[in-house]
């Protein structure tokens, strides 16, 4: 607590403009970002900063990932309704009848990521990350055995009137599971010495979470699903410093 009570007197010295004092909104904001009761929000991210810089606090929301999210978002929409309309006009008599769908499961996944979004701390996505890696490969294995098959494929589990498809939550997986794993292993992945350091640390390892994945994605058959994780996978090893050769 000290040392937050010192950061605190730093931050209102910042903000003091020709003697004047910081006003309690600013302060009852600036203790919410510190978080005084989060023992996550005192560890240090890299010991080997200055206290002032090492502090985790809670940012703003990043409003350029989210005008991308939003966009992404929109393009599907208008995609699907490209793709399924004359087909649910032919056999459903209503030309919105799979966007109507779509977007009332967008609206139910805003709606069940919003309290993660703003509530969350850090501790909680570690376990979710572990969490939804271990589910997916729970969820691939079971789909080989009480799978809907469709079109001589294996993808989908039919929960009454819910249908998932869990390829889809493995893509998601290997990206958080990845990020954890190669943020905590920042160091032995970019150290000098190949065969115990970057070699097993930076590629074999990674390799074998994201070979997991593939192998249960590919004997489904799905093909383009396991391209797409593959290519997630290295992308973000290589965002993380394995290094090309």
């Amino acid at each position: 607590m000290k040392k937050h009570k010192v950061y605190w007197e730093r931050f209102k010295r910042a903000l003091r403009v020709k003697g004047g004092e910081v006003t309690d909104l600013v302060g009852q904001k600036q203790d919410a970002l510190l978080e005084p009761d989060d023992p996550i929000y005192h560890k240090k991210i890299h010991p080997d900063l200055e206290p002032e810089k090492g502090v985790l606090t809670r940012g703003g929301i990043d409003v350029w990932f989210f005008l991308i999210v939003l966009g992404l978002v929109l393009y599907g929409v208008i995609m699907a309704y490209s793709a399924s309309s004359i087909y649910a006009a032919q056999y459903h008599d209503d030309s919105t009848y799979f966007i109507k769908k779509h977007v009332m499961y967008l609206a139910i996944a805003v709606i069940g990521t919003v309290p993660f979004v703003f509530m969350a701390r850090l501790w909680f996505w570690k376990l979710f990350a572990i969490g939804a890696y271990g589910g997916s490969v729970v969820l691939l294995l079971a789909v080989l055995v009480m799978g809907t098959v469709f079109g001589g494929a294996n993808r989908w589990i039919s929960l009454g009137p819910i249908t998932i498809q869990p390829s889809e939550i493995a893509k998601m997986a290997v990206v958080l599971v990845l990020a954890l794993y190669m943020s905590k292993h920042e160091r032995e992945i970019v150290a000098e010495h190949k065969v115990g350091g970057t070699f097993k640390y930076g590629f074999f390892i990674p390799m074998v979470m994201i070979g997991i994945i593939c192998g249960l994605v590919i004997i489904q058959p799905h093909l383009s699903g396991t391209i797409i994780i593959g290519l997630l996978g290295v992308s973000i090893m290589f965002l993380a410093g394995t290094r090309m050769k």
